[in-house]
């Protein structure tokens, strides 16, 4: 897994996640505004549309996201499990030290 930060990125409250495949195969989830328990399952799906692709990397862009509930660590987890026993390459992009460090924490304890 792979993470970086880029705060040229304008963020926005209204959650939206969206799919981008490049011709290579690699497949971005790019997610903007507040994830929380309200947008998880919404999140999870397309997350899930990510891995129907058969990435051969898949990104996760967290720099547009103002809120990352600690809940939402469990479907970065879980993308992060699958990734390594699919051998796909994996990596999370944010905005701020807020996500990263969240990352950083599971990265801790698992």
């Amino acid at each position: 897994m792979t993470a970086s930060s880029a705060p040229e990125l304008e963020p926005s409250d209204d959650f939206s996640a969206r799919l981008l495949r490049s011709p290579a195969g690699r497949v971005d989830v790019i997610v903007s505004g507040t994830v929380d328990i309200l947008t998880y399952d919404e999140l999870a799906a397309v997350v899930d549309g990510a891995w129907m692709q058969a990435p051969t990397r898949l990104v996760l862009d967290l720099r547009r996201v103002t809120f990352f509930s600690l809940s939402s660590l469990r479907l970065v987890a879980t993308t992060q499990d699958r990734a390594r026993d699919q051998h796909v390459p994996l990596d999370i992009l944010t905005r701020g030290d807020v996500i990263q460090r969240l990352l950083t924490y599971l990265e801790d304890i698992r």
